[in-house]
């Protein structure tokens, strides 16, 4: 869904730009709602903070992912052979790949509603179904992602102090912070 916003606002800008194409008006027709217009769709800072933020998020994601190796899966578990890592972004937070989300889901809000965003200017929002189909979208999908992620956090603390012992001790000693380094 994410995915398919960014693309909806690219293809709205260009056919906006590209008026006499022959696609164009179609275009415009099928992303714009009533009171939308194409000419507001511009960066802000919201939403280029909020790009970055995605971006980055999804990247912290990845390198930690690739960090775990052969330890890492979507199902949390703890395999036969498995280490515990604590070097590279482990060495900053407890749950990086969780801190990924975090922000790029924080960044997903500024993007999406931020003034300038294809949510904002497409008219989408002022509709009724338009309010309805985001609000759930973002309810389920973005905070109800997070929220199950964030909610393993203690239970695959627990599974890792029990099979670490005094090893997953110290390194709870030095990354106090389970998601954002200083807070949490």
């Amino acid at each position: 869904m994410q995915l398919l916003a960014g693309l909806a606002e690219i293809i709205l800008i260009a056919a906006a730009q590209s008026l006499d194409l022959p696609h164009s008006r179609f275009i415009l027709g099928a992303f714009l709602f009533n009171g939308g217009n194409a000419a507001n769709l511009r960066l802000t800072p919201a939403t280029l903070v909020g790009a970055l933020m995605m971006l980055a998020g999804t990247l912290l994601r990845v390198v930690t992912y690739r960090y775990l190796g052969p330890f890492f899966r979507f199902e949390a578990s703890i395999q036969k052979d498995h280490a515990l890592v604590t070097g590279g972004s482990y060495a900053v937070v407890r749950h990086p790949s969780y801190s990924g989300l975090l922000l790029s889901h924080v960044g997903w809000f500024l993007w999406q509603f931020g003034a300038g965003s294809w949510l904002r200017e497409s008219g989408l929002w002022e509709t009724v179904g338009g309010k309805f189909d985001v609000s759930v979208f973002a309810g389920l999908v973005i905070l109800g992602s997070l929220s199950v992620t964030l909610g393993r956090m203690a239970s695959e603390d627990r599974a890792l102090q029990a099979r670490f012992g005094a090893q997953w001790d110290r390194w709870v000693n030095r990354v106090r912070y389970m998601v954002v380094p200083g807070v949490y």
